[in-house]
């Protein structure tokens, strides 16, 4: 697995069409994240917004034993490659991450904001 900052620089997020069939556009769409796939699994659960008492768009899946297992196993082979990374990359890497997460900005705000009932100050 090849940890380089700019495996992510093409991400992004599409609120308005959330269910773009393009690879780089992320969305909310419920699934699982295992390594590079999406995952389904039979059992959902809804997050729900407290202030409104309503449940909250898409079911979330829940993860298995067979998916946790699979992440872990995952994460496990990746260590390796990840460790021998220098610390430079490694940051630059997680910076992107970072700025990928407040890239998304106010559908994020307002996502957190339903979930947690939370006023936007405080998230």
């Amino acid at each position: 697995m090849d940890f380089r900052a700019d495996n992510l620089s093409e991400l992004t997020y599409d609120p308005v069409n959330p269910m773009q069939s393009d690879p780089k556009t992320m969305s909310l769409s419920g699934q699982l994240f295992i390594g590079f796939e999406r995952v389904t699994t039979p059992e959902v659960f809804r997050a729900a917004d407290p202030a409104r008492g309503v449940e909250l768009e898409p079911a979330i899946h829940i993860a298995r034993a067979t998916e946790v297992e699979r992440a872990c196993a995952l994460a496990q082979a990746a260590f390796d490659g990840y460790r021998q990374t220098p610390l430079a990359a490694r940051a630059r890497f997680l910076e992107t991450i970072a700025d990928k997460i407040i890239g998304v900005g106010d559908v994020l705000l307002e996502r957190a904001g339903q979930e947690s009932g939370l006023p936007r100050a405080r998230l």
